[in-house]
């Protein structure tokens, strides 16, 4: 990437950020001001609330005598474990204080 690009790709990103960037004042405050607050929290419940929707309905839908192609049971057995791994270590997180 060349210098006139990189310039081109920063004017044009802090134009979409109502920077103007021939505003020296405002430029520095924008930069130095605290990044708004992320809600990682908010957004991981979203995907939860849709995890444990499926799975319920995924639950109530299959037969215990079912059989299923290896695939679908690869994909099951991999969203058991990183579940339990979220959960084991959040767990130990909260509980430890950290």
């Amino acid at each position: 990437m060349n210098d006139k690009k990189l310039k081109q790709m920063i004017l044009q990103e802090m134009h979409l950020m109502g920077i103007n960037p021939y505003d020296l004042g405002g430029l520095v405050k924008a930069i130095s001001k605290e990044e708004e607050p992320e809600y990682e929290g908010k957004m991981a419940k979203s995907h939860l609330f849709k995890i444990a929707k499926y799975a319920t309905e995924l639950h109530n839908m299959l037969e215990d005598d079912e059989n299923l192609e290896p695939w679908v049971q690869d994909k099951i057995t991999i969203a058991s474990h990183n579940m339990s791994a979220i959960m084991h270590h959040l767990e130990y997180k909260k509980m430890s204080g950290d």
